[in-house]
């Protein structure tokens, strides 16, 4: 929370964890999110409003989840995000135009999760060079 130093938000396959003491202890945040072993799962605080928090998980159908109270209770706001990125970068695959690795497939994710909790429209992003050799 960049207003509040001693909020901190975490994520894991184990769900999401909010710490409101600089990290001395972490509270399991379950009020609507999914339970069990998660796999991947991201956050995202809104830049406008640090009560607002996007997680996504990686489960079968991925989903996508919003607080606005600081993580007192969570709402699906969507299902299936992640299988558009990776229904592209099949197509992208399969095409032959662009070949990319592990780690740019997840920055796509990750990148999907920016464009979708953004509070203003997206931006086009040239990529002009590369970090890797």
């Amino acid at each position: 929370d960049p207003s509040n130093p001693d909020v901190l938000w975490s994520a894991s396959n184990r769900g999401v964890h909010k710490s409101t003491d600089n990290g001395e202890t972490w509270i399991q945040q379950s009020s609507g999110l999914p339970t069990g072993s998660l796999g991947r799962t991201e956050i995202a605080i809104a830049p406008s409003d640090p009560d607002t928090v996007y997680a996504l998980f990686d489960l079968p159908g991925d989903y996508f989840f919003r607080t606005t109270d600081g993580g007192n209770n969570w709402t699906k706001i969507g299902q299936g995000a992640v299988g558009m990125v990776e229904m592209a970068l099949d197509m992208l695959a399969q095409s032959g135009r662009v070949q990319l690795d592990e780690d740019r497939k997840a920055q796509m994710v990750s990148n999907l999760l920016v464009v979708l909790c953004g509070d203003r429209e997206a931006q086009p992003v040239v990529n002009t060079g590369t970090i890797y050799q």
